[in-house]
């Protein structure tokens, strides 16, 4: 079966930018590609601010990189930056202009290494 919403298109392209984004989340928790991550339910979210609804992701590396930095600052030992595709439309975030949400599932494809593009658990 083909999933319609695998790349999900830009909300507003702007000239010059690929027509579907590469997404990025960040979590504390290793995942292996094909992990499907479902918003946390009434589970509290990565950061402290997240309403538990949503699954977070961002266009924008040096954006998830941030949120890497920012688990670190709330104590995790591990903080991991994944490549995603959404399972369904995605907004944007309200609170954080680079930032985007969605209720739907997103899909881990590429697991990002702290220090190298093409480490991690991609085999």
């Amino acid at each position: 079966m083909t999933n319609l919403w695998a790349r999900v298109p830009r909300i507003a392209s702007a000239e010059g930018e690929d027509e579907f984004p590469t997404w990025y989340h960040v979590s504390p928790n290793r995942m292996a590609n094909g992990t499907m991550l479902h918003p946390p339910g009434r589970f509290r979210g990565n950061f402290d601010e997240s309403s538990g609804e949503h699954n977070y992701l961002t266009r924008s590396r040096d954006r998830a990189e941030t949120y890497r930095y920012h688990l670190w600052e709330q104590g995790h030992k591990e903080q991991h930056m994944y490549e995603v595709e959404p399972q369904g439309p995605v907004e944007p975030d309200p609170n954080d202009e680079e930032s985007f949400r969605t209720k739907h599932p997103v899909k881990v494809t590429w697991h990002m290494d702290a220090d190298d593009d093409d480490a991690g658990m991609n085999d």
